[in-house]
């Protein structure tokens, strides 16, 4: 079983202290998620790349940048040297082909971003050219809200999709991610989780051992559903 990636985000850190707390986050997240908000595409105005570089070096794990933004291909290069990880909401981008083709040429990985209630089959072949897909759980350039439950939906759906065609691109989920639905998020089949207050109000220490024991439970109970469901068929087998 492998484990879900966690990628947390920070916006729930401590603003006023940012680089120290993503400094303690970081032995226990797989990598950072900044939400890069322009004032335009979202209300909000947030993590300029200068802040990026800022806390990049005391901070020894990834960055992600989803770009909340209108035009992204107007900043991805400031913001190259120290993200790993672009995530975009295609129709942002001037050319998203282009911009797709610039971020490999940067030597950088790049993520589809869907928005709450989007079709994913719009970007059906992207699939085959992207290293993540990004599922929106609430309207972008917020937080503290629920999900939405359809976003449980389109992971399945796209979880389907992808291994029915063999494609890396992992499916992590952003957005109203709580104790509660992170059992329904993995039943579902996410990749990676981009946690705020859930990550940035726990114990660390605890946080990866809990997802695990979550992961465990969500295996066994899958695993008792597949056993059921094979006694029912072998049993409707036998009485036809």
């Amino acid at each position: 079983m492998r484990e879900v990636h966690v990628s947390a985000s920070a916006w729930s850190a401590d603003l006023g202290a940012l680089r120290p707390s993503l400094a303690a986050a970081a032995p226990h997240c797989d990598s950072i998620h900044f939400d890069i908000m322009d004032n335009h595409f979202v209300p909000e105005l947030l993590f300029g790349p200068d802040i990026l570089a800022a806390v990049k070096p005391h901070v020894p794990v990834p960055f992600q940048a989803h770009m909340m933004t209108e035009n992204p291909e107007r900043c991805v290069t400031r913001y190259a040297p120290v993200v790993d990880t672009f995530l975009f909401h295609p129709g942002t981008c001037s050319d998203w082909p282009e911009i797709k083709r610039k971020i490999r040429g940067l030597g950088r990985s790049v993520g589809l971003a869907l928005l709450l209630g989007e079709d994913w089959r719009a970007y059906r072949d992207d699939l085959a050219e992207v290293d993540v897909v990004l599922v929106m759980g609430t309207e972008v350039g917020i937080k503290g809200v629920d999900i939405n439950p359809g976003a449980f939906a389109v992971i399945s759906e796209l979880r389907e999709e992808i291994d029915a065609h063999g494609y890396a691109c992992l499916i992590q989920a952003d957005g109203g991610i709580r104790r509660d639905t992170l059992p329904r998020l993995i039943a579902a089949g996410v990749d990676a989780i981009t946690p705020g207050s859930l990550f940035f109000g726990s114990d660390f220490s605890t946080f990866r051992s809990r997802l695990r024991e979550t992961q465990r439970e969500v295996a066994v109970s899958a695993g008792h559903r597949g056993a059921t469901s094979l006694v029912t068929l072998s049993k409707r087998t036998e009485s036809s």
